[in-house]
């Protein structure tokens, strides 16, 4: 009885990864990393995603070169943790390091969401990352914003035009009405 529900579950595992094969273009069985990529990425720039250009040039080199011809279910966090080292070996910037490991980390979890693979490999923790280090660790300490230039990021759309404040979004004390008298 234990084999049957097994291959219940291996037969439904299969109809899952051909279905989602068929839809992307045909492509019947197991579906490439670079497969996955294409389709990831045209999704994503029919206005899904602003940013869908960097998400191309961030999978194109560093990623398709080394498992673009894997299929999706053989990568392992192995594999992206000696792509993530090899980076780091060869000079990229940490920064770019976790630019490109978050891009390939999205792709990796919309292929689970579709039925692909059953978990991302893409797991990495702090100890495989590099940290974020400035080129020039002494220029925070020098930087002065002026009210403008503080205005302009705070209104920004990355920040969403909002303040946090004790963890609740508040309105913004330039668009009360009012002035801070800190600046």
């Amino acid at each position: 009885m234990g084999e049957e529900k097994r291959a219940a579950a291996l037969l439904g595992k299969v109809r899952d990864r051909l279905l989602a094969g068929e839809e992307l273009g045909g492509l019947l069985g197991p579906v490439t990393v670079r497969a996955w990529a294409k389709r990831w990425l045209e999704t994503r720039k029919k206005g899904l995603v602003e940013n869908d250009k960097s998400d191309e040039r961030a999978l194109r080199l560093p990623v398709l070169q080394h498992i673009g011809d894997m299929e999706l279910g053989e990568v392992k966090p192995r594999h992206i943790a000696g792509m993530v080292r090899q980076w780091i070996a060869d000079g990229y910037a940490p920064r770019t390091v976790r630019n490109v490991y978050y891009t390939m980390k999205s792709m990796f979890r919309d292929a689970a969401v579709e039925g692909l693979i059953d978990a991302t490999p893409c797991i990495l923790g702090r100890a495989q990352a590099p940290q974020i280090v400035d080129a020039d660790p002494e220029w925070r300490a020098k930087a002065q914003y002026t009210r403008d230039k503080l205005l302009s990021l705070a209104s920004s759309t990355r920040a969403g035009g909002r303040c946090r404040a004790r963890g609740s979004l508040r309105r913004p004390w330039w668009r009360s009405g009012y002035e801070n008298p800190a600046l």
